[in-house]
């Protein structure tokens, strides 16, 4: 075939573009949903006996909470380099290398025989988590319609969910029946298995950046006031792994409150999925309410003296916590353009990490210090916080959100 002129047609260039979807199902997004559940399921699994774990090392309250969010101090050092890693280089081979690491820590943690070593093995968990974490929503949101993006990491967040229902029952029964190291090595292969899931991850071609670290390629600055709020609903969120097994086997629940686990799991597979409809569809206004709800599980495990107690808090934490967190992770996805989606992740997980270092931390001497009870009731005041912000800022929010789906 020739052109009008005479001369031979030029064949097209093909340019890497960022590839839109206009379903939320594609196979693409199931791909990448199925590597995080089993990433997530290793995770809880681990996570779920790690205050425990210490606590039977002889640690005191403080140094469990200090242990349990170590793996946090890591994954903010290695965030630095984690957004400017996943624009610049093919996220699926980052996301793999990052799950080697941290099934990697979950042998180590079968191993160990000190406070120490545990924290070293949980800080090498961190690194891997750093790349994990950002790199797996990156992915996420590359593979779904930006107006369903509320919905569809709504969805993608049900690995939690699963994990949640699967890793603690597994983790905890297991531990009683067989110690702590069998879990632990339960959960690595678990881990590797999430690799070979993660090599079939097929992403379409997209606008890459040059590695480079600087700030902006770091920390997106749109994405701050999600981050912030990251930070106070994670440093609450922080408390339950590390600390409820232990409240709740001094209030003669024992290993039945892994059924906590169960409840809020099964409720995340409507809790998440309305969460980002509302959020689609009314604005992010709906956090206020989720807080509040979330206060509310907070105060009900605080005064938990049977099973049905903390079952009827793990409700409300499934509609509060397990509400808020797609939603935030959503705003951060909107507030940034397409091609800074590792640095709006980055930045996203950075305020997650800061909240997992401090909240244990602070609530282990205020329950070394006035007991457990006043720990639920006392960090509580972080999300009367995230209220009031979400109050003053939701209108800057929303018109921020809908200025970059204009122009995008």
């Amino acid at each position: 075939m020739t052109n009008a002129d005479g001369s031979s047609p030029q064949p097209r260039e093909k340019t890497p573009t960022i590839q839109t979807f206009e379903r939320i199902w594609n196979r693409s997004f199931i791909s990448v949903c199925l590597a995080n559940t089993f990433v997530s399921i290793a995770l809880q699994m681990c996570n779920v006996l790690i205050g425990k774990y210490t606590d039977s090392l002889g640690a005191t309250a403080a140094i469990v909470g200090m242990v349990s969010g170590a793996f946090a101090w890591a994954a903010i050092v290695f965030k630095l380099f984690s957004g400017p890693t996943i624009d610049a280089l093919d996220r699926r081979y980052v996301v793999m290398a990052a799950m080697a690491v941290m099934g990697v820590a979950m042998v180590f943690y079968g191993v160990v025989g000190s406070v120490p070593e545990l924290f070293a093995a949980r800080f090498l968990q961190g690194a891997g988590q750093a790349f994990s974490t950002t790199c797996f929503i990156a992915m996420a949101a590359d593979t779904l319609p930006r107006e369903k993006m509320g919905t569809g990491l709504g969805f993608y967040a049900l690995a939690a969910g699963i994990a949640q229902m699967v890793g603690p029952v597994v983790s905890l029964k297991v531990q009683a029946a067989y110690g702590y190291r069998p879990v632990f090595f339960i959960a690595a292969l678990v881990m590797f298995a999430g690799i070979l899931a993660a090599s079939q991850i097929k992403l379409p071609p997209r606008v890459v950046k040059k590695f480079k670290l600087t700030f902006n390629n770091i920390i997106a600055k749109e994405a701050l006031i999600p981050a912030f709020l990251m930070i106070l609903l994670s440093g609450c969120y922080a408390l339950v792994n590390p600390f409820l097994a232990i409240y709740s086997e001094q209030q003669g629940v024992g290993s039945n409150i892994s059924f906590f686990f169960s409840v809020y799991a099964a409720l995340l597979f409507l809790t998440r999925p309305l969460s980002g409809k509302l959020a689609d569809r009314f604005g992010y206004a709906i956090i206020v309410p989720m807080l509040g709800i979330f206060i509310v599980s907070f105060w009900l495990i605080s005064v938990s003296t049977q099973l049905w107690m903390f079952l009827l808090a793990a409700v409300f934490f499934a509609f509060g916590y397990g509400g808020c967190q797609p939603v935030l992770q959503s705003m951060a996805m909107k507030l940034v353009p397409q091609e800074r989606r590792g640095a709006g992740s980055s930045t996203n997980f950075i305020g997650s990490d800061l909240g997992n270092i401090i909240g244990p931390i602070i609530g282990g001497y205020i329950a070394q210090t006035l007991g457990y009870q006043a720990m639920w009731q006392i960090m509580s005041v972080a999300l009367v916080v995230g209220i009031v912000t979400m109050l003053f800022l939701q209108k800057t929010i929303n018109a921020r959100t809908t200025t970059m789906t204009n122009n995008q």
